[in-house]
């Protein structure tokens, strides 16, 4: 497994999209590879209006089974480099863990989240009015099963396959140091098992709240 993260970290990561017969078919080639699954179940905050999103700030509680307690991570935007190319996703995190009690009791809304006091709410303060934060509440639930492969010490492939709205997506997300190393061996890799190469442009939260929006539109007409 990779190791634990700091407070506050860069976090560069690669996202490529599959479809269900890519995902089955890069599954079996992987399991060659030492591997272990995790569950998670990320609950997204944000206000009505979405004030958060307009600042391309992410919010959420994880749930992540076998741990006993919850993290709490923001996300803020963070200049690509020069270099970038399309699957290459780098965003500033910050995170911090909270007790499940505390984080049961948030994300069913019986507190606010500003009540929470930690490094992450911290930074966010910084950048978003409390005016703003006071109205920001959980939206709902994106649930994954993730299959992390142990290529070697340094190098885990995550494979996820997520559900939310009744909605079910795949794909493969790596975290490295190496971006353009790693994504010319995906790129073979992908080749020789003919699966398309498509990079993830859509982040899980993205994905979430354009859903999120349409299903509170029908709720509304």
């Amino acid at each position: 497994m990779k190791s634990s993260k700091s407070p506050k970290q860069v976090e560069s990561e690669l996202k490529y999209s599959l479809s269900k017969p890519e995902y089955l078919k890069l599954k079996k080639h992987l399991s060659q590879y030492r591997s272990s699954v995790l569950r998670q179940t990320n609950f997204y905050f944000d206000t009505k209006s979405l004030s958060l999103k307009k600042k391309q700030i992410g919010l959420r509680i994880r749930n992540e089974n076998p741990k006993k307690s919850s993290t709490l991570t923001v996300k803020f935007p963070k200049s690509q480099p020069s270099t970038k190319f399309s699957a290459l996703k780098i965003r500033t995190e910050i995170e911090a863990s909270i007790p499940k009690l505390a984080a049961r009791q948030t994300v069913t809304n019986l507190r606010l989240i500003t009540s929470l006091e930690n490094e992450p709410l911290l930074a966010l303060r910084q950048k978003v009015a409390s005016s703003t934060l006071q109205k920001v509440s959980c939206l709902g639930a994106l649930k994954t099963k993730r299959i992390v492969f142990r290529i070697h010490s340094k190098l885990f492939l995550e494979l996820d396959c997520s559900s939310y709205f009744g909605k079910v997506f795949y794909e493969l997300e790596i975290e490295t140091k190496s971006p353009v190393k790693i994504d010319r061996w995906i790129r073979t890799l992908f080749e020789e098992l003919k699966i398309s190469y498509q990079p993830g442009y859509t982040s899980k939260l993205q994905r979430f709240l354009v859903t999120w929006k349409t299903e509170s539109k029908k709720k509304r007409d």
